[in-house]
Order: structure tokens, then sequence, then C-alpha cells
């Protein structure tokens, strides 16, 4: 005759285990949907569709990150340029209100040979929130994660 015997103490390391398991899984997976996002604003966005970038300066501020914050696994995909953050939610935009449409102005004015815009001040031209909305598109993040639950699963 076969006998198991099951303790609490055995049930809850194996749950624990699998916890742990399934939160590397999942963190494994939110990293690398914030590395193709990355990879995708870089490429993308910055490199001619959305920007067109000469300098290169926004493109190498750009960088991706994975925390546990609480219960919940977070990828973030960020800038840290202040005029990045006037493209992506338009001008004004870094820095003081009034310091940054004198910049935009005299940076930006139709009579500086740059970009052509109304009234003299940049249009929004956002390209973080636009490449996750096209990799959501793309199926990539419930693929990656459909993934993840297989693989934790078996």
């Amino acid at each position: 005759m076969i006998g198991y015997e099951i303790n609490d103490s055995a049930v809850i390391a194996s749950l624990d285990a699998r916890g742990a398991r399934a939160h590397g899984e999942l963190r494994a997976s939110i990293g690398r949907l914030a590395l193709k996002l990355s990879v995708m604003v870089k490429r993308d966005k910055l490199s001619g569709q959305v920007l067109g970038v000469k300098t290169g300066r926004l493109r190498r501020s750009v960088h991706d990150a994975v925390a546990d914050v609480g219960d919940n696994i977070e990828g973030v995909v960020s800038t840290n340029v202040g005029y990045g953050i006037g493209w992506e939610l338009g001008w004004p935009g870094g820095g003081s209100p009034k310091q940054s449409l004198n910049t935009a102005k005299a940076k930006f004015s139709p009579s500086s040979g740059g970009d052509s815009f109304k009234n003299g001040t940049p249009k929004k031209r956002s390209f973080l929130r636009t490449a996750l909305k096209d990799l959501e598109g793309s199926g990539a993040i419930r693929a990656e994660l459909n993934e993840a639950a297989a693989r934790i699963a078996r």
C-alpha cells in the first residue's frame, strides 16, 4: 500500500515555491516587454517616424526598468530629458511654463528655420505612448503574458 502524509508546512512551502516561481516568470516577461518597448521607441519613433532625431541625445536618454511596487510588477520606459517631456505631452514642457514657452518660441519659431508650427509653438509628438499603443495593438503584450502563464502552469 502507498500512502502520503501532507502536513500544513509542506503545503505552504509548495505554494510559496510556486508563488516565487510565478513572480519570477512574470517579472522576466515584464522585463522583456519593457525592453521591446524601449527598442521600439528608439528605432521606430525617434529615428524617423515621429521626431527624426538628429543628435541622439533623446534616443540615448530613453531607458527601461522593472520594479516591484507592492504586489505589482511594473515595467517603465521613460526619458529624463526635459524637452522629451515637451514633445511627449505638448509644449510648454520641462521647466517652468513661462521658461519653457520662451525657450520653445526662441528655438522653434518659424523665423529660426526650425520645424514649422502654428503660432511659433511646436505641436505634441508623442513617442512613448504611441509606441505602447502600437505594441499593445500588435498583440505582443498579451502573447508574452500568455506564454508566461503557460510556463507557470507547467
